[in-house]
């Protein structure tokens, strides 16, 4: 922690080099044209006071409105580095009133003609105002940077200090940590918990944007999803049926958008899978992880239950328990006065027959990958044929590069993978309009009565960046898939199981 305070002091310190701060520079140095020596160290000590105010005034409304404790614990991390980024920023601010003052001193018409300059600063400080109305601070810090490309860069980069980085790794760590498995919001207050806003980070589908304070008096479901996530697909016919069922009796769905890969950031990639899947409810990007991260979610999907008051009252992660979740939906439209009795709970069951793990195939959280081969990150590597493929592994075979969440194939590459399930998914995206992967089973073209619907003549046509749908056995049992690429351009991300 005191690395990190330190730190954030130098970057306080190297702030006054920046381009957004040039437009204050006027206020501060009409502050050196009048008062004792005392008064530099007044509008210094006002700065920051100032800055720590409006900082924890900030953390005291989080507070009040019941959000995790967790990301409170975060808030009071960036409160005390917060206050050392001001005093850094404001010893430089420091010296440059010092330094009017020394100028004043030595030059005797400065003092003569001190209210002449106050009056200059005072239009100084009026036109700087209207730029921040008309957006000209920006255009003029834009314009700037245009004509010196390397103003500025990397002045406040610190976080990219290794030291600095173990350290952030360090937080990340503690709060991953004092998050159980299985604990949710409503365990780290003891009961029920006012439900957190949802913060921006993308677009809304389906509806202007939401919030839970607006929606006092309705029955609210927040449901964390992806779209190339199989466990939140196989969600999706329970949550559109609920949305047909209970809509009109004062239930509203929320579907938070909070991308697994880079491309599912994408909102006309969003906007595509939610006519897909036929979703009809409002949906929220989360790109930034904001609204994921003050509900303290880990989980792909994750249903949070609120009523009528704002209070998250239960949550579910994963999938299943979808008769408990519907009685729980029953039970807080009832406290909200809807009549639901008498509507019959009776969903369908779904048998997962995986026991084979979701694999990725970016070195971030690869696992299970053959223990003959050996990953070389970020450049194309040449991989041979292991002399066997345990179950519930995978190997590469020709020239991948492979990178942080994906693996990209040459043409005349191969990946085979030992699974023991029903059903097999994989998330894929070409860089190409399409690219054509040939699918094999135990080392033999894929028959028509078991190939994903994706597939069509034993090949798949990869065109969107989606789950494709490649095998549907009638039964789980143990074997060998194998992909050959037919072309360049086609990125792996992960393999899920059914």
């Amino acid at each position: 922690m005191i690395i990190l305070v330190l730190f954030a002091f130098l970057a306080g310190v190297i702030t006054i080099l920046s381009p957004c701060i040039l437009p204050i520079l006027p206020i501060v140095l009409s502050g050196s044209l009048t008062g004792d020596a005392k008064r530099p160290f007044g509008v210094i000590v006002g700065f920051i006071a100032s800055f720590t105010f409006f900082t924890l005034f900030l953390a005291s409304i989080v507070k009040a409105t019941g959000v995790s404790a967790d990301l409170l614990r975060t808030i009071s991390v960036f409160i005390v580095l917060g206050f050392a980024y001001s005093v850094g920023t404001a010893i430089p601010m420091l010296a440059v009133i010092w330094g009017g003052r020394s100028l004043l001193q030595k030059h005797p018409w400065f003092l003569r003609n001190s209210a002449k300059i106050q009056k200059i600063f005072g239009i100084f400080m009026i036109v700087t105002a209207l730029a921040i109305f008309t957006n000209t601070d920006r255009k003029f810090q834009a314009f700037i940077l245009e004509k010196f490309p390397l103003y500025g860069t990397n002045l406040t980069r610190f976080e990219d200090v290794p030291l600095v980085k173990d350290q952030l790794e360090k937080l990340e760590q503690k709060s991953d940590d004092d998050r159980k498995e299985g604990k949710t919001i409503t365990d780290m207050f003891g009961g029920s918990v006012s439900a957190p806003d949802f913060i921006a980070g993308g677009q809304w589908f389906n509806s202007e944007p939401l919030s839970i304070k607006n929606l006092r008096g309705k029955v609210i479901l927040v449901d964390f999803w992806t779209y190339t996530c199989i466990n939140c697909i196989r969600t999706l016919p329970y949550l559109k049926a609920w949305h047909q069922k209970y809509s009109d009796k004062g239930l509203v769905i929320i579907g938070v958008h909070t991308p697994e890969f880079e491309f599912e950031k994408n909102p006309q990639n969003v906007e595509k899978a939610i006519k897909d899947f036929g979703i009809e409810y409002p949906v929220m990007q989360d790109n930034e992880y904001a609204t994921w991260r003050v509900y303290a979610n880990r989980y792909w999907p994750a249903k949070y239950f609120i009523d009528k008051n704002g209070k998250i009252r239960s949550s579910h992660f994963g999938e299943g328990a979808y008769d408990e979740s519907e009685k729980m939906i029953q039970d807080l439209l009832a406290e909200a006065g809807s009549e639901v009795t008498d509507i019959a709970i009776n969903n369908p069951l779904y048998q997962i027959g995986a026991k084979t793990p979701e694999l990725y195939l970016g070195y971030e959280r690869m696992g299970y990958l053959v223990e003959s081969q050996r990953v070389s990150k970020n450049q194309y590597q040449m991989y041979a044929a292991p002399p066997s493929l345990p179950l519930h592994r995978f190997a590469f075979v020709g020239s991948w590069k492979i990178e942080k969440e994906r693996a990209m194939p040459k043409k005349g590459a191969s990946l085979s993978l030992h699974f023991e399930a029903k059903d097999v998914f994989l998330v894929m995206r070409s860089q190409a309009s399409a690219s054509k992967v040939r699918v094999l089973l135990n080392e033999k073209p894929v028959d028509q009565k078991i190939q994903g619907e994706d597939i069509k003549n034993g090949v798949v046509t990869v065109s969107d960046d989606r789950l494709y749908k490649l095998i549907r056995l009638s039964s789980s049992g143990s074997h060998v898939l194998t992909l050959e690429f037919l072309d360049d351009g086609i990125e792996l991300y992960a393999s899920t199981f059914g």
